[in-house]
Protein backbone atom coordinates (compact mmCIF):
# COMPACT_ATOMS: atom_id res chain seq x y z
CA UNK A 1 0.00 0.00 0.00
CA UNK A 2 2.63 2.27 0.90
CA UNK A 3 3.97 1.65 -3.01
CA UNK A 4 0.87 2.68 -4.30
CA UNK A 5 0.70 5.78 -1.91
CA UNK A 6 3.93 6.97 -3.45
CA UNK A 7 2.74 6.34 -6.62
CA UNK A 8 -0.06 8.67 -6.43
CA UNK A 9 1.54 11.06 -4.90
CA UNK A 10 4.05 11.75 -8.06
CA UNK A 11 0.86 11.02 -10.38
CA UNK A 12 -0.86 14.18 -8.62
CA UNK A 13 2.71 15.94 -8.43
CA UNK A 14 3.19 15.86 -12.53
CA UNK A 15 -0.86 16.36 -12.70
CA UNK A 16 -0.76 19.64 -10.71
CA UNK A 17 2.14 20.73 -13.00
CA UNK A 18 -0.08 20.17 -16.21
CA UNK A 19 1.60 16.80 -17.16
CA UNK A 20 -0.60 14.32 -17.96
CA UNK A 21 1.54 12.44 -20.42
CA UNK A 22 4.54 12.26 -18.33
CA UNK A 23 1.99 10.97 -15.24
CA UNK A 24 0.72 8.41 -17.21
CA UNK A 25 4.07 6.72 -18.95
CA UNK A 26 4.92 6.87 -15.17
CA UNK A 27 1.71 4.64 -14.31
CA UNK A 28 2.40 2.43 -16.73
CA UNK A 29 6.17 1.57 -15.75
CA UNK A 30 5.43 1.51 -12.13
CA UNK A 31 1.66 0.93 -10.92
CA UNK A 32 0.48 -1.56 -9.49
CA UNK A 33 -3.00 -2.69 -11.15
CA UNK A 34 -5.17 -1.63 -8.00
CA UNK A 35 -8.59 0.54 -8.37
CA UNK A 36 -7.00 3.42 -7.49
CA UNK A 37 -3.75 3.42 -9.82
CA UNK A 38 -6.34 2.66 -12.42
CA UNK A 39 -8.31 5.91 -11.18
CA UNK A 40 -5.16 7.64 -11.57
CA UNK A 41 -4.77 6.05 -15.16
CA UNK A 42 -8.10 7.27 -16.14
CA UNK A 43 -7.65 11.10 -15.00
CA UNK A 44 -4.20 11.24 -17.16
CA UNK A 45 -6.32 10.25 -19.97
CA UNK A 46 -9.18 12.22 -19.27
CA UNK A 47 -6.51 15.08 -19.01
CA UNK A 48 -5.22 14.20 -22.12
CA UNK A 49 -8.41 14.07 -24.39
CA UNK A 50 -8.79 10.18 -24.40
CA UNK A 51 -12.21 10.14 -23.27
CA UNK A 52 -13.58 6.91 -24.30
CA UNK A 53 -9.93 5.03 -22.58
CA UNK A 54 -10.75 7.09 -19.43
CA UNK A 55 -14.46 6.30 -19.73
CA UNK A 56 -13.58 2.25 -20.01
CA UNK A 57 -11.38 2.26 -16.89
CA UNK A 58 -13.92 4.45 -14.92
CA UNK A 59 -17.06 2.78 -15.44
CA UNK A 60 -15.18 -0.56 -14.44
CA UNK A 61 -13.76 0.55 -10.87
CA UNK A 62 -16.77 2.53 -10.43
CA UNK A 63 -19.70 -0.49 -11.42
CA UNK A 64 -17.52 -3.11 -10.86
CA UNK A 65 -19.45 -5.44 -13.19
CA UNK A 66 -22.80 -4.23 -11.31
CA UNK A 67 -25.84 -2.64 -13.14
CA UNK A 68 -25.86 0.15 -10.63
CA UNK A 69 -22.88 1.64 -8.75
CA UNK A 70 -21.90 -0.16 -5.73
CA UNK A 71 -22.88 1.63 -2.12
CA UNK A 72 -19.18 1.22 -1.51
CA UNK A 73 -17.96 2.07 -4.48
CA UNK A 74 -15.43 5.14 -3.72
CA UNK A 75 -17.02 8.60 -4.32
CA UNK A 76 -13.93 9.76 -5.95
CA UNK A 77 -13.88 6.70 -8.54
CA UNK A 78 -18.34 8.36 -9.13
CA UNK A 79 -16.89 11.74 -9.50
CA UNK A 80 -14.58 11.40 -11.94
CA UNK A 81 -17.00 9.11 -14.18
CA UNK A 82 -19.32 12.04 -13.87
CA UNK A 83 -16.86 14.70 -15.47
CA UNK A 84 -15.80 11.74 -17.90
CA UNK A 85 -19.78 11.61 -18.72
CA UNK A 86 -19.83 15.31 -18.93
CA UNK A 87 -16.83 16.27 -21.22
CA UNK A 88 -18.37 13.72 -23.63
CA UNK A 89 -21.69 14.95 -23.62
CA UNK A 90 -23.28 12.45 -22.17
CA UNK A 91 -25.68 14.54 -19.60
CA UNK A 92 -28.09 11.34 -19.22
CA UNK A 93 -25.09 9.47 -17.20
CA UNK A 94 -23.54 12.10 -15.62
CA UNK A 95 -27.25 13.74 -13.94
CA UNK A 96 -28.16 10.37 -12.52
CA UNK A 97 -24.69 9.60 -10.85
CA UNK A 98 -24.74 13.15 -9.48
CA UNK A 99 -28.21 12.91 -8.33
CA UNK A 100 -26.80 9.88 -6.28
CA UNK A 101 -24.44 12.36 -4.55
CA UNK A 102 -26.70 15.57 -3.86
CA UNK A 103 -25.74 15.71 -0.43
CA UNK A 104 -22.19 15.01 -1.11
CA UNK A 105 -19.87 18.53 0.06
CA UNK A 106 -16.37 17.21 -1.06
CA UNK A 107 -14.84 19.76 -3.24
CA UNK A 108 -14.84 18.09 -6.33
CA UNK A 109 -18.85 17.37 -6.21
CA UNK A 110 -19.27 20.94 -4.97
CA UNK A 111 -17.25 22.05 -8.05
CA UNK A 112 -19.18 19.67 -10.46
CA UNK A 113 -22.55 20.49 -9.10
CA UNK A 114 -21.55 24.64 -9.30
CA UNK A 115 -20.79 23.74 -13.00
CA UNK A 116 -23.83 22.16 -14.13
CA UNK A 117 -25.87 25.07 -12.05
CA UNK A 118 -23.57 27.26 -14.43
CA UNK A 119 -24.27 25.45 -17.59
CA UNK A 120 -28.64 25.28 -16.54
CA UNK A 121 -28.40 29.14 -15.93
CA UNK A 122 -26.93 29.80 -18.98
CA UNK A 123 -29.85 27.70 -20.76
CA UNK A 124 -33.10 29.36 -22.38
CA UNK A 125 -36.36 28.90 -20.98
CA UNK A 126 -37.28 25.99 -23.03
CA UNK A 127 -33.36 24.48 -22.21
CA UNK A 128 -33.91 24.66 -18.58
CA UNK A 129 -37.85 23.04 -18.51
CA UNK A 130 -36.28 20.33 -20.54
CA UNK A 131 -33.81 19.39 -17.74
CA UNK A 132 -36.43 19.57 -15.41
CA UNK A 133 -37.79 16.25 -17.24
CA UNK A 134 -34.29 14.67 -18.09
CA UNK A 135 -33.70 16.22 -21.63
CA UNK A 136 -31.26 17.67 -21.59
CA UNK A 137 -29.61 20.55 -24.37
CA UNK A 138 -26.42 19.59 -26.41
CA UNK A 139 -25.00 22.28 -25.02
CA UNK A 140 -21.64 21.19 -23.45
CA UNK A 141 -21.43 21.28 -19.51
CA UNK A 142 -17.94 23.68 -19.12
CA UNK A 143 -16.26 22.87 -15.95
CA UNK A 144 -13.85 25.32 -15.17
CA UNK A 145 -11.33 23.01 -13.73
CA UNK A 146 -9.47 20.44 -14.89
CA UNK A 147 -10.74 17.38 -15.00
CA UNK A 148 -10.59 13.93 -12.57
CA UNK A 149 -8.99 14.20 -9.32
CA UNK A 150 -6.62 11.09 -8.45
Amino acid sequence: MMATRTTLDHVRDLLDRNRPEEALSFLDRHGPETPEVENARAVCLLRLGRLSDAIAILRDITFRGNMNIPDDTPLRFQLNFVTAMLMINFKDGAMAVMDRLKRQTDPQAVQLREAIDRWRKSLGLIGRLGCCVGLYPRQPVELGFPPGRV
